[in-house]
C-alpha cells in the first residue's frame, strides 16, 4: 500500500527526516508496520499521481526516513534501497512478493492495490482536478524497496541514557540507581535539573514506588521525573500521592548517526579544560537556571572530564562563555546533557554552535546515534539538526520553586491530572 508522507525532506545530511506511515492510521497500517519491522515487508508502492498532488519528491537510494505507527509515533529508521516509476502493468513478481502481504504474483498485487486505490479515487480526482482519472495498465506507480536500519526502542534508549548519566556526575553525594523501566540520577543539589529520574514506557506503580524509595533515601532533594506517556497511569498516580506535581509536556529525542558540519557562527567553540573554563561554564548554568556559581567544579566528574570519558563544549564570545553543553559516550550512543545558553546570548546561535561542533567531533562514537531530553524551548533547534522525538513524556516535579521553574520555562500545573503546556 502507498506511504502517506506528510512533511519535510528526506536527507542523510542533517536536515529533518521525512516521517511517513503505511496506508492511513488504523488496523491496516498496524499490520503493514508489523510486517516491515519483522523484515517480511521490504517493498511498498504508491500512485505517482499522489506524489505529484502532494508535491512530494520520489525517494532516492540511500536516503533515510522515519516510519511512524497509527499514533504517529516513530518506530523505525528506514533506508531507501531503490525507488523507480513503472507502469502498473509492469510491476514485477519480485516486488509484488516482497510487499510481504501474501501476494503469489504481480496479478494478485494488482487486484489488491487497485481495490485499495479505488477506495479513495474520487478524492484523488478532485485533488488532481481530473474527473476522468482511472487506473489502467499505463498508470504510473512508484515502487520502493527499503530496509529497517534501526528499530526505535524507547525503553532501551532511556536505559542507556541513564547509564550515561552515571558517568556525568562526580559529587560525593551522587546517587545512581537503575532498574527495569526506571533510573535515578541524584546529585543532592537543590536544583531540579541536577536530580533527574525516569519512568519509561510500561513503568508500573511498583516501579514508581521503588524509585520514590531511592529518592527519599537520598534525602528527597528537588527532583524531576519525566514519565513516559506510555507508562501505566498508576505510575503517575503514585508520584502524585507522594507530592509530585506535573509540568509538561516534553520529549526524549534521538538523532540517527548522520554526518553533521560544525556551525560556529560568530563563536569560537572548544572543549572546557581549565579551571577558568569551568568557572565560565558554572556562570552560564547559574545565569540560565539559577544554580550555584561553582556548580560545574563541584557536581560534574572532573576526573572523567580530564580522562576524556565525558566532555564539556563551550561557545566563546571573546573571553566570555555564551553557551555550554556536556556530552557522554558509551554503548554506541552519545548523550547530550545540560545544554545551557546565557540569557544575554540567546537567539544568537550559541547553542547550535556548541551542539554541531560537539556532535561532529564525537561522530566516531555515535554508531547508533545521539540521545537527549528536550524542553519545548530546545526542541526546534534539535529538530532542525535531525533529532526525532522517540518518547513523549510528562515531567513530574517535587521541591522546585516558582522562580526556578520560571527560569527553565515551566509552570506548575493547577490540576496535576491535567498538566499545562510548558514553555
Amino acid at each position: 500500500m502507498p506511504p502517506d508522507v506528510p512533511e519535510a525532506d528526506r536527507s542523510r545530511n542533517g536536515a529533518t527526516l521525512t516521517r511517513w506511515g503505511f496506508a492511513s492510521p488504523g488496523p491496516l497500517r498496524d499490520e503493514l508496520t508489523a510486517l516491515a519491522l519483522a523484515g517480511t515487508k521490504t517493498t511498498t508502492a504508491g500512485l505517482l499521481a499522489e506524489y505529484e498532488v502532494d508535491e512530494e519528491p520520489i525517494a532516492r537510494p540511500g536516503e533515510w526516513s522515519i516510519l511512524v505507527d497509527s499514533d504517529e509515533r516513530p518506530v523505525a529508521l528506514i533506508e531507501t534501497i531503490s525507488c523507480r516509476v513503472e507502469r502498473l502493468a509492469d510491476v514485477d513478481e519480485t516486488h509484488a512478493i516482497d510487499e510481504g502481504e501474501g501476494y503469489a504474483d504481480a496479478a494478485a498485487f494488482r487486484v489488491d492495490h487497485e481495490k485499495f486505490w479505488n477506495g479513495y479515487i474520487d478524492d484523488l480526482r478532485a485533488q488532481l482536478g481530473d474527473p476522468s482519472f482511472t487506473l489502467n495498465d499505463d498508470t504510473p506507480v512508484v515502487l520502493e524497496r527499503f530496509r529497517v536500519v534501526e528499530r526505535i526502542d524507547a525503553v532501551r534508549w532511556w536505559d542507556i541514557y541513564g547509564r550515561h548519566g552515571q558517568a556525568l556526575y562526580g559529587t560525593p553525594t551522587f546517587t545512581f540507581w537503575q532498574a527495569p523501566r526506571t533510573f535515578a540520577l541524584l546529585t543532592g543539589e537543590p536544583n531540579l535539573d541536577l536530580n533527574v529520574c525516569n519512568l519509561a514506557p510500561g513503568a508500573t506503580a511498583a516501579d514508581a514506588a521503588s524509585l520514590l524509595a531511592v529518592i527519599d533515601g537520598a534525602g528527597a532533594p528537588p527532583t524531576v521525573v519525566p514519565v513516559s506517556t506510555r507508562a501505566l497511569p498508576q505510575a503517575s498516580d503514585t508520584l502524585r500521592e507522594a507530592g509530585f506535581v506535573a509540568i509538561g509536556p516534553e520529549v526524549a529525542m534521538w538523532r540517527p548517526p548522520m554526518p553533521i558540519a560544525p556551525v560556529p557562527g560568530p563563536f569560537a567553540v572548544r572543549k572546557a579544560v581549565s579551571p577558568a573554563d569551568l568557572a565560565e561554564v558554572s556562570r552560564v548554568i547559574a545565569e540560565a537556571h539559577g544554580t550555584a556559581s561553582d556548580l560545574a567544579e563541584r557536581v560534574f566528574d572532573l576526573d572523567g572530564l580530564a580522562a576524556g570519558r565525558i566532555s564539556c563544549w563551550v561557545a566563546w564570545d571573546g573571553d566570555e562563555a555564551a553557551a555550554a553543553g556536556w556530552v557522554t559516550s558509551g554503548e554506541g550512543f552519545l548523550g547530550v546533557w545540560e545544554m545551557m545558553t546565557s540569557p544575554r546570548h540567546r537567539r544568537r546561535g550559541a547553542a547550535r554552535a556548541v551542539l554541531t561542533t560537539a556532535l561532529a567531533s564525537h561522530a566516531a562514537n555515535s554508531e547508533q546515534g545521539t540521545i537527549l531530553w528536550a524542553s519545548p524551548m530546545g526542541r526546534p533547534l534539535y529538530e532542525s539538526l535531525g533529532f526525532v522525538a522517540f518518547d513523549d513524556v510528562i515531567p513530574w516535579i517535587r521541591g522546585g520553586t516558582e522562580e526556578e521553574l520560571a527560569m527553565i520555562g515551566a509552570s506548575i500545573a493547577v490540576d496535576p491530572s491535567a498538566p499545562p503546556s510548558r514553555g
